[in-house]
């Protein structure tokens, strides 16, 4: 398989829509799945820095990537094989170091997609978590990714807001004023509408869903894809979070139904990763210590 540099970026127009737990998942399947992987922490809150153990702390982290234009120095490894990461050590949001920075000058937008490209030969591919607002940080991991994965979650009091923040969102920061070829050399990236914390059980998670695909559908051409697989609402996702690990590596027991909810949310990042996002990636399975041998099963079965 050849190997290529992929860079996506997970943004969102407000807080709260488990961005970070989307990033560390399907950074650390892919992992598992043998491709090297960097995540990149450029969301002042630090959740992403903290999600798995750090077994080698780099000596600086993403202040120094954004002002040096380089990576070096900055990449932390974590417990994980094959995934590594760059930590936010600039916490202080709108008020820190990089957002005063990428005001200085235009040029220092650039900075941030100039460090990952050099990095084309160490990784297949690049997860960077944003922050759940806009603004310059927001605006430069854009100008960086090849691909934005924007999660929305259907509820009843959001939705509609939200839709029109993420239509206002890409007709902003696409808009062909902006220039993107002729400041980057690079098309806008691609856009894809990942459904998060779908509750089957209720009715207006399946109505608000239908209105989400609906609208994207129609409000724009093929910039923007509604994906086909939704994250549940399932309790493992919180638990993962607890534990460090990825979710397809948390083991629970089997309902009476015969399935756990780990094993269902272990088929459902791999049809999010090899259905809609990498199929390139089908017929590799996730690998690693102490797999137990249900997840097997359930990999044949999706």
């Amino acid at each position: 398989m050849p190997r290529f540099l992929k860079i996506y970026s997970v943004v969102a127009t407000k807080g709260g829509v488990g961005k970070t737990t989307i990033t560390a998942n399907i950074g650390g399947i892919i992992a598992d799945m043998g491709q090297r992987v960097l995540l990149v922490d450029a969301d002042p809150q630090q959740s992403l820095s903290h999600f798995f153990p750090i077994e080698e702390k780099a000596p600086h982290g993403l202040a120094q990537l954004y002002t040096s234009a380089s990576a070096q120095g900055c990449i932390s490894k974590t417990s994980i094989k094959n995934l590594d990461i760059i930590i936010n050590d600039d916490p202080k949001g709108d008020r820190g170091k990089i957002p005063g920075f990428l005001r200085e000058s235009m040029t220092h937008f650039m900075h941030l997609r100039a460090a990952l490209d050099a990095l084309k030969n160490e990784y297949d591919y690049i997860f960077i978590d944003s922050q759940g607002a806009s603004g310059v940080v927001q605006e430069s991991v854009i100008l960086a990714s090849d691909s934005l994965l924007i999660p929305i979650n259907p509820e009843l009091m959001t939705t509609r807001v939200v839709m029109r923040e993420t239509v206002d969102l890409v007709k902003t920061k696409f808009n062909p004023t902006l220039g993107f070829p002729a400041i980057t050399g690079r098309k806008a990236p691609s856009v894809k509408i990942l459904i998060n914390k779908y509750d089957m059980r209720t009715t207006s998670s399946k109505v608000l869903t239908t209105e989400l695909r609906q609208f994207f559908n129609t409000e724009f051409d093929d910039l923007v894809q509604v994906l086909d697989t939704v994250l549940p609402d399932l309790e493992v996702y919180q638990k993962c979070v607890a534990c460090q690990l990825p979710v397809h590596r948390i083991e629970q027991r089997r309902s009476n139904r015969g399935k756990s909810a780990s094993e269902a949310a272990y088929v459902t990042m791999m049809k999010l990763v090899t259905g809609d996002l990498e199929p390139k990636l089908s017929g590799l399975e996730p690998d690693w210590d102490g797999k137990v041998e249900y997840k097997t099963a359930a990999t044949a079965a999706r």
